[in-house]
């Protein structure tokens, strides 16, 4: 059931999958409940509830999550994102996750700030999760000038940094980027990047058949250039050349895709 009532957006979902004794997995329940409403001028504030009545951690318990998010927007390109949930399954901790986003995206000026947390009990069983039991912080800068009387439409500088830990504090990733593009009036674009990056491994993992990455802290930074081909051209879209180094190797790309991409 979806839909909006007056301010109220509502959304309830339940779901009821067959058990594969073959691999034992019994009959499970999936259950969503989301309620969000309107505040202020271009403002929300909601609520969400998920319940599985057999947890994928375990199947003999069950595992519930449910969370308070609010997006407010002030003037023109002001933004903030807040969330705060709290997972629990049957017979273990609960955990907490929260995130804290500002967001000012105007034409000339960019600035972003996260702080994105997941603790080391925060299993949200309904839903999918990239990483699990982190800390992530970062930051964002944008300068977009516009020239005036230019063959060049709009230049941008850009810089951001990604920072992972464990809930201990203990660095996991890191990512650092730097990068000059610019906007042509004929619609076609450039851009010069840098990036550094780490991440330290505390197993080894598979990247190719044969081709295993051991443990250990890798730094690795590379470079790239890219040049895109306006749609007002008869063939559109960019071509990109990637150099550097990659964990304990290097590595050197080629690509073209379509306009827009980067």
């Amino acid at each position: 059931v979806t839909g909006k009532a007056g301010p109220y957006s509502i959304g309830l979902i339940d779901i009821k999958t067959r058990e594969v004794s073959a691999v034992g997995i019994p009959t499970t329940n999936f259950g969503i409940i989301r309620i969000k409403r309107d505040i202020l001028r271009r403002s929300a504030v909601g609520i969400l509830y998920t319940d599985r009545s057999n947890s994928s951690f375990d199947l003999s318990n069950s595992s519930r999550a449910a969370g308070v998010d609010g997006v407010f927007s002030f003037y023109q390109n002001l933004n903030i994102n807040t969330y705060v949930a709290k997972s629990v399954t049957s017979g273990e901790k609960a955990g907490t996750s929260y995130r804290g986003q500002l967001d000012y995206n105007g034409d000339k000026y960019g600035l972003q700030l996260e702080r994105l947390a997941a603790g080391d009990h925060f299993e949200p069983d309904v839903g999918f999760m990239r990483r699990l039991a982190f800390i992530r912080n970062s930051a964002y800068l944008r300068f977009s000038p516009r020239p005036a009387k230019s063959v060049v439409r709009k230049y941008t500088w850009d810089a951001s940094l990604d920072y992972i830990t464990n809930p201990a504090g203990q660095l996991e990733s890191r990512e650092t980027q730097g990068a000059f593009r610019g906007e042509l009036q004929s619609g076609d674009s450039f851009a010069f990047e840098g990036v550094s990056g780490f991440e330290s491994l505390d197993e080894p993992f598979e990247i190719a058949p044969g081709v295993i990455i051991p443990v250990g802290s890798y730094g690795f930074p590379f470079a790239r250039v890219q040049y895109g081909f306006g749609p007002q051209r008869k063939a559109s879209g960019f071509v990109t050349l990637e150099g550097g180094t990659f964990y304990d190797g290097s590595r050197t790309s080629v690509s073209m895709g379509r306009s827009g991409g980067q």
